[in-house]
């Protein structure tokens, strides 16, 4: 049923971006821009450093690469979904519409307005990821791809409960939009190697609200040989801040007050 749901909503979202040229070339060209302007940066840094917590240029590329694709598929099926909750749905009483269908309503809110162009940002990111391994002679077994494909859906899922507990306010305070742009601020340390954090940071990062844990235990377990401690935490922490993100949405159901009362 949810499949089916995604589907539908895919189409309908490739015949409106379909219709906004002008739309989609801007979105890509301001995301190319902004992978080279990152790239040049990584040069500069390494310039003045042989690693960044234990890795190389070209294993810290493939870490950006990984993040971007994160990104893209995230911006491409769920990030419209989860982010109209802050804008609109609680303040405007639209949430309604989820309540009375026979779904979980939060699952049917994250794939309710999916864009298609952001795929082909995370097509450009495959790429460079690429690059990354071959100009980086970075050694590849098949068990490894297994794991970073496997663990690619923990760290999706992962992301999204995080992006989703950080506006779960805006049932309480309806008129936060400031919190659309808090995910995407803290997003940034996912693009480094997590070593190169502090302990106390890093515990933060890894542990308490885990966005290395979506970029920096996949790829860890790429580009290093796989570790079952590191595959075990990634599954435990989806698992764990799934039921948060559920139980958390209940208790803001609780809170809400229809646009029909």
């Amino acid at each position: 049923m949810y499949f089916k749901t995604l589907y539908m909503f895919c189409k309908n979202a490739y015949i409106r971006d379909k219709g906004i040229p002008g739309f989609v070339i801007g979105g890509v060209l301001f995301e190319l821009i902004e992978i080279t302007v990152t790239v040049v940066m990584f040069n500069v840094i390494f310039d003045n450093t042989k690693s960044l917590g234990g890795w190389n240029f070209y294993q810290t590329l493939f870490l950006y690469s990984f993040v971007k694709i994160i990104f893209a598929l995230n911006n491409t099926f769920f990030k419209g979904g989860v982010q109209s909750l802050a804008r609109e749905m609680i303040r405007q009483g639209t949430l309604d519409f989820h309540l009375t269908k026979p779904m979980n309503s939060l699952i049917l809110l994250i794939i309710s307005k999916p864009k298609i162009y952001p795929l082909i940002n995370g097509i450009f990111a495959g790429f460079l990821a690429a690059y990354a391994v071959i100009a980086g002679q970075i050694s590849v077994t098949y068990i490894q791809l297994f794991w970073l494909i496997f663990l690619t859906f923990f760290s999706l899922a992962l992301y999204i409960c995080l992006q989703i507990i950080i506006l779960i306010p805006v049932f309480w305070l309806t008129k936060v939009w400031g919190l659309q742009g808090v995910m995407s601020r803290v997003s940034q340390f996912m693009r480094y190697p997590a070593r190169m954090f502090p302990p106390f940071l890093k515990t933060i990062l890894l542990v308490v609200f885990p966005v290395l844990t979506v970029s920096y235990v996949p790829v860890a377990t790429f580009i290093e040989p796989p570790r079952a401690l590191l595959i075990f935490f990634i599954i435990f922490a989806t698992l764990v801040f799934s039921l948060l993100t559920q139980l958390f949405w209940n208790l803001g159901l609780r809170k809400y007050t229809s646009a029909s009362s």
